[in-house]
């Protein structure tokens, strides 16, 4: 348990920094300790609950944490905000688009809190139910 918890760990800190590297959306320590915070567990989950194959890392096959990991960095990373405006004419349209995204970003908030917290408790049941 210990070395698969480690080794998503690692898993997860590795996809986190690819990320941030990679993006550069992730600069500020929050949004690098949110990303990790939802990494971690889903890559440990995915990672126990597919069929191990591969070679293997202190008696545990690492290619499932792998796979988990970096497929669920991808699909965070398409769902991540753009990038800076380079231009003027860059900076105009993400103000119009900021303006009409305002007011449904405030409703949406509360929503996509309750929804991650809800998706970490159900990625730690089923950590805990597999190991069960």
């Amino acid at each position: 348990m210990f070395a698969e918890m480690f080794l998503s760990l690692a898993v997860a800190v590795l996809m986190t920094g690819v990320m941030a590297l990679v993006t550069g959306r992730l600069r500020n320590g929050r949004a690098l300790s949110e990303t990790l915070m939802v990494l971690f567990p889903a890559t440990w989950a995915g990672g126990i609950w597919l069929q191990p194959f591969g070679p293997q890392v202190w008696g545990v096959p690492w290619l499932p944490f792998l796979l988990t990991g970096v497929i669920l960095a991808l699909i965070l990373t398409i769902g991540a905000r753009q990038s800076a405006p380079r231009s003027r004419r860059e900076t105009i349209d993400m103000l119009d688009r900021i303006k009409l995204e305002k007011k449904a970003e405030e409703a949406t908030y509360v929503t996509l809190r309750i929804v991650v917290w809800s998706l970490l408790v159900l990625l730690g049941m089923a950590i805990v139910f597999r190991y069960l």
